[in-house]
């Protein structure tokens, strides 16, 4: 008995080895590009015969297409217009959107291309009987000329729009914005907006 298992053991083994997967490569060409770049993607090393989708953001596939008989696919995507500044994944799923595969395309801004002012955090403090609102922004384009501001809520404060140049009350730093409203804090007839 000792002498068969010794003998069956080497084809037991080798009965339970895994079949052998290709390498599965997904490439975009180009690689970066400006929103509005047609980008084409390459894969290879996927089953074959079997629907897969281009899947940006998580969102609905930007193109669908499907492997040949060696598993191989090419198809191309339009990057939408609305895609933010940065490393942008293309995700390779299936049918039942599972990833296969991803590569990875840089999101550039435009020669000449402009991207807005941006708020990128609020904060109040006081000052006597004066509450401010402090604004952080970004400029990148450097061409942001004032600042506005409206009551929301039923607050009473009319839309103002001022610019940097002359802020009123306000007080202007590159990249914040200090503007104050007077709540006539510890007084009698404080109020709330």
């Amino acid at each position: 008995m000792a002498w068969l298992m010794r003998c069956l053991l080497p084809y037991v083994t080798l009965l339970l080895l895994p079949a052998i997967s290709h390498a599965q490569e997904v490439t975009v060409d180009p690689t970066q590009g400006p929103p509005g770049t047609n980008v084409t993607v390459r894969g290879t090393g996927l089953e074959p015969d079997i629907l897969i989708h281009i899947v940006l953001y998580e969102e609905d596939p930007v193109a669908t297409t499907q492997t040949d008989g060696n598993g191989a696919f090419t198809t191309t995507f339009t990057v939408p217009q609305d895609a933010p500044v940065g490393d942008m994944l293309v995700n390779v799923a299936n049918e039942s959107y599972s990833r296969l595969g991803k590569a990875v395309f840089t999101v550039v801004m435009e020669p000449g291309g402009q991207l807005p002012p941006e708020i990128t955090r609020v904060e109040t403090f006081r000052e006597g009987d004066l509450v401010f609102f402090r604004l952080f922004y970004t400029d990148p384009n450097n061409d942001a000329e004032g600042f506005g501001f409206v009551g929301v809520n039923g607050s009473g404060w009319a839309e103002q729009t001022l610019p940097f140049s002359s802020p009123a009350h306000g007080r202007v730093y590159p990249g914040i914005i200090d503007y104050p409203i007077n709540h006539l804090c510890d007084t009698g007839p404080a109020y709330r907006t």
